[in-house]
């Protein structure tokens, strides 16, 4: 079965003590150009003991219609699930997610039409994400560029920061496809469902121009953050191989990744140290370079001890502010 138009389309916004960067998304997509024929609707996911926001987006005017939901079971799995449910509702062709702390490109939504129309044959399809790095953004942290793979290859990463998917791809005979509560609070719960509907056999396409602006500010500028978050990733990683590969396989990969992550995070170690007297930018670099490799190995060991990541169980209440966009 193909799929050429994109005409009903639902963008899911999931959400919780971000005000302020919801509206600045919010305004984003009041500036995009929305081909004559797409009908959109803008839905507001709140996940939180009580709504909050309801007041705040409906005194707001924007050129398409927002549908305001409260999601009260806290998590990130409930939040997305419930995304799902309300899409499938107002009966939408296609479900988009994008993350409350970005900003959208002018043609990110014409870049996605034109996707659908040249690649009739995909179900899911992931934008480009570009960064925003602040001026304190850790000098042991290398700034990332978006991924250079052309238009319908295979993304490298999947998640829900820019992502299109045909809702066709939520039900196969009486299975639902849902993201898996075992990832309620750990995160990785967006690369495990798209993950397992790639191994069912759904054609999977990058498009780069889809691009998605987001601000490494706040704990995203830290050192210690980054390495938390590449521990926790690790070990879900470490999840997933169990779930799709079985034991024997999850046991064999993760000691071959714990001896890839010392034998790299040495090298990267020693290289720094060596070149710091002359090239202290790049040293830093690979400084930080053998500390990711370092918490990548504690990633693997979290999980070969059971530990399961319970990141998300707690918010940070406090907005990182935003860098000043010329979108």
């Amino acid at each position: 079965m193909t799929n050429s138009t994109l005409d009903t389309l639902c963008i899911a916004i999931c959400t919780r003590e971000r005000r302020t960067l919801l509206i600045r998304l919010l305004a984003s997509l009041a500036q995009i150009e929305i081909p004559h024929n797409v009908k959109i609707t803008v839905l507001i996911i709140e996940n939180d003991t009580e709504p909050k926001l309801q007041k705040t987006l409906l005194d707001l005017k924007y050129p398409f219609e927002i549908k305001y939901i409260n999601e009260n079971n806290i998590g990130l799995v409930h939040a997305r699930n419930r995304a799902l449910d309300e899409a499938k509702k107002i009966r939408a062709n296609w479900v988009a997610f994008l993350d409350d702390d970005e900003e959208v490109d002018i043609d990110w939504l014409k870049s996605y039409v034109n996707a659908v129309h040249c690649l009739p044959n995909a179900k899911i399809f992931f934008g480009s994400v570009w960064y925003r790095y602040p001026n304190n953004y850790s000098p042991y942290l290398r700034q990332t560029k978006p991924s250079s793979r052309k238009l319908g290859k295979l993304p490298q990463i999947f998640d829900t920061g820019n992502v299109l998917l045909h809702t066709s791809t939520l039900q196969a005979g009486t299975l639902d496809h849902r993201f898996d509560h075992q990832f309620n609070f750990s995160g990785g719960e967006d690369t495990e469902f798209f993950t397992r509907l790639k191994d069912l056999g759904y054609k999977i396409c990058y498009v780069p121009n889809a691009k998605i602006f987001e601000d490494k500010t706040g704990n995203r500028a830290l050192l210690s953050s980054n390495l938390e978050r590449s521990r926790r990733n690790q070990t879900n990683y470490c999840r997933m191989a169990r779930m799709y590969r079985g034991k024997l396989y999850s046991v064999m990969a993760n000691i071959l990744i714990a001896n890839r992550q010392i034998v790299y995070g040495l090298s990267a170690l020693i290289f720094g140290l060596a070149i710091y007297l002359f090239n202290q930018k790049y040293a830093r670099y690979y400084l930080g370079d053998s500390m990711m490799r370092l918490f990548r190995l504690l990633g693997v060991i979290d999980h070969a001890r059971g530990i399961v990541p319970s990141f998300y169980l707690k918010v940070d209440h406090k907005e990182a502010a935003p860098i000043e966009s010329n979108i």
